[in-house]
């Protein structure tokens, strides 16, 4: 199935990208100003039923870089966001893979309980008794068989202080992190769904840095343990300094991006405007229905063509205006999928020029008459398979006009 929704994603894509620049650039926008799937749908609704200042912008080429300096700005933010929190994440990982080594050593020193870095929880946890770090539950265990006058005191001492710094590394890391997401709710998430899950991350971020910085509090640094420490928080300290700073540069201009493609559509939503803009949608539906060709689908061409049509029309996932139309691409290429499945059923062959009878798989002389029909050449002929096609499906007035509307 995979092979097959990437083909009808890229029909999608191809059909939709076509749409675009026959309907909208038709009369304001130059040839050579392909619009792009980036925009979201609500924008291309606009532009769709652009007044003369849009069109003034598209028609000098400022509309365009309007986009292009968006589209380059969240590029940039997505591919350095996702580079730094991942350099974060391997120092993280180094930390944790020293921790495991010193639980090797305590083990060896007898200490079976400890447990390591990436192990599941255990019976504390499920009973909600652990802290829920391995690292203080094991730093307690530590400091307990010290305060116990445990025979290893003087190793378990520099065992507690490398423990310790760990602590303090840790803390280091999930402060930059929670930090660098506070900035990205300030500067980068715009809608409320984004603005709320990053919020919940922000909220655990900044959670495991005050649990980390309150741990780490509790006495200094060891000296045992001073040089490793500061390493690493050396380390992250001059990462933060250099791509944390640029990073926070790029997500300011990317609002700054985000804000000036905002203000060119912010004022277009206005009563003449909106019936245009709500036909964008039903163009759009109508174009893809009639452009693409499913040859996976028992019903065949017109007929099948029109049921999606009206599938389309009903389906949500096509409704949310703050969605690109990239993503409506990939929704609709979903959507044949679906209605691919629901029409095979598992069971369901592959017909010709059979447009009623999959029960019975056969072609019926009325079928015939219409499949001749409708394939020749004149347009009395092919106007005349429309209607039996109409009479014969949809007997119901409405919809048998709404048919021959659809195929006009």
């Amino acid at each position: 199935m995979r092979e097959l929704k990437l083909t009808y994603l890229e029909k999608v894509q191809q059909e939709t990208t076509k749409f675009l620049n026959t309907r909208i650039k038709h009369d304001f926008l130059k040839p050579d100003r392909e619009l792009t799937l980036d925009l979201l749908v609500k924008e291309a609704e606009v532009l769709m039923a652009a007044n003369s200042e849009v069109r003034q912008l598209a028609d000098s080429g400022e509309l365009r870089q309007i986009h292009d300096r968006y589209n380059a700005a969240k590029n940039r933010v997505e591919t350095e966001y996702l580079a730094f929190r991942e350099h974060l994440a391997k120092t993280l990982q180094v930390v944790e893979g020293k921790e495991n080594e010193i639980y090797t050593q305590l083990q060896s020193l007898g200490f079976n309980n400890v447990k390591f870095q990436g192990e599941a929880g255990g019976v504390l946890d499920i009973l909600g008794l652990s802290s829920g770090d391995s690292l203080f539950d094991n730093i307690a265990i530590v400091e307990g068989a010290i305060d116990n006058n445990h025979e290893s005191s003087a190793q378990l001492s520099q065992i507690r202080d490398q423990l310790h710094a760990f602590v303090g590394v840790k803390a280091k890391i999930f402060a930059i992190d929670a930090k660098l997401k506070e900035n990205f709710i300030n500067y980068v998430a715009k809608n409320e769904e984004d603005v709320n899950y990053t919020r919940e991350e922000f909220n655990a971020l900044d959670a495991s840095r005050q649990a980390y910085e309150q741990n780490f509090a509790r006495r200094e640094v060891g000296d045992s343990a001073k040089a490793e420490y500061d390493a690493f928080v050396g380390s992250l300290n001059e990462f933060h300094s250099t791509h944390g700073n640029d990073l926070i540069k790029d997500f300011q201009d990317y609002e700054r991006s985000y804000n000036d493609r905002q203000s060119v559509y912010a004022d277009y939503a206005r009563g003449d405007t909106d019936e245009a803009m709500v036909a964008f949608r039903t163009d759009l539906l109508q174009h893809l229905a009639g452009s693409i060709v499913v040859k996976e689908h028992r019903q065949r061409y017109q007929k099948e063509q029109f049921d999606r049509f009206i599938s389309s029309l009903q389906y949500n996932a096509l409704y949310g205006k703050n969605q690109s139309l990239r993503e409506f691409c990939r929704q609709y290429a979903n959507m044949i999928e679906v209605l691919i499945e629901d029409s095979h059923n598992d069971r369901s062959p592959k017909i010709e020029a059979n447009y009623d009878d999959f029960g019975e798989q056969t072609v019926r002389p009325l079928n015939a008459t219409i499949f001749y029909y409708f394939f020749s050449a004149d347009r009395s002929k092919r106007t005349i398979a429309q209607w039996f096609l109409a009479a014969a499906r949809y007997p119901n007035e409405r919809v048998r006009r709404a048919y021959m509307h659809f195929f006009a």
